[in-house]
């Protein structure tokens, strides 16, 4: 596998090039949101490159920046806005679970 930038949006790692890990960039321009969605049988990391952003979960939103890491438990339904004037960029690495296959 070819070394991806961070600097560029897009999937960095996803079976089968890796057993268990899916990882990409995303970016968001100011008062975007990525979607709701669900982590289902999985642990997330989100990684923040650039920017300021909220994480909503059920219970609870936070807010994050640059340099800082957040944790998404499994079934967890989230979203992630940019809260910021900037571009938002930030890197998720996805945890497959054994009962994912």
């Amino acid at each position: 596998m070819q070394p991806h930038s961070l600097a560029e949006p897009g999937r960095v790692i996803a079976p089968p090039e890796s057993r268990r890990l899916k990882a990409g960039v995303v970016t968001l321009a100011p008062g975007e949101a990525v979607g709701t969605h669900r982590t289902h049988h999985r642990e997330e990391l989100i990684v923040a490159l650039a920017g300021e952003g909220l994480l909503m979960k059920p219970d609870g939103e936070q807010r994050f920046a640059a340099d800082e890491v957040l944790y998404v438990p499994p079934e967890t339904e989230h979203d992630v806005r940019n809260v910021g004037d900037g571009t938002l960029r930030y890197c998720y690495v996805v945890a497959l679970l054994d009962d994912d296959g």
